[in-house]
């Protein structure tokens, strides 16, 4: 009886071990997926986009550190399929107010039966116009006002914000874009004057939205 009382005891002990080791890998290899290694690929979009995300930051108040951490984790650095497709590196979907070009392919859509669909997502003629209509998205919905009490350098904020707004189904996805930013020194581009170009006062309008998702 004493035997297979510390068996049990013994049994237990590895799997509490288990448990803890398994959940020790896993803050890891998080941290790491968060701040990995320098990816030339991500380096490259940064130096041919970083312009146009600080312009758009001057005219909304979008930190442009956050723009180009979501326009590198929505585009895959603009090498998705989505992106090289549709301009879209933001990954922002259709809505009933959209009326302009659209493209079809599986995300995260489900039907009433819980079956997989495809998500319509919007299309552009450039990426320059993705970035504008990014910041229209943003100042133009309801969800993301809050976000625009925040300083322009609360890019921390700003990241945990957008996932708290669900535009990212990803429960981690606000640190994602911090570990992008930090990884690679994306808050450096929140200074406003870094460009030439005067600050304009953001236009925050209300687009009242049901689903969740972006």
């Amino acid at each position: 009886m004493h035997i297979a009382w510390a068996n049990r005891e013994n049994l237990s002990r590895m799997m509490k071990r288990c448990i803890l080791l398994s959940i020790t890998f896993y803050l890891c290899t998080s941290t790491f997926a968060f701040h990995g290694p320098i990816d030339s690929n991500v380096s490259n979009y940064i130096e041919n986009y970083w312009t146009m995300a600080i312009l758009q930051m001057k005219e909304s108040g979008i930190p442009a550190s956050v723009i180009l951490a979501q326009a590198i984790c929505e585009s895959n650095s603009g090498s998705s399929t989505l992106a090289i497709s549709t301009n879209n590196h933001f990954a922002i979907k259709c809505k009933s107010n959209w009326t302009g070009m659209v493209h079809f392919e599986f995300d995260d859509d489900l039907d009433v039966d819980g079956k997989r669909i495809e998500s319509c997502f919007r299309k552009y003629d450039s990426i320059q116009e993705s970035y504008k209509d990014h910041t229209t998205f943003l100042t133009g919905s309801q969800r993301y006002r809050h976000l625009f009490k925040l300083p322009f350098y609360d890019y921390k904020n700003w990241c945990k914000g957008l996932q708290e707004c669900y535009y990212s189904s990803n429960p981690e996805y606000g640190n994602i874009l911090i570990g992008i930013i930090e990884t690679y020194g994306l808050a450096q581009y929140d200074d406003p004057n870094l460009l030439n170009v005067e600050s304009q006062k953001p236009s925050i309008g209300f687009e009242m939205e049901i689903h969740p998702n972006r």
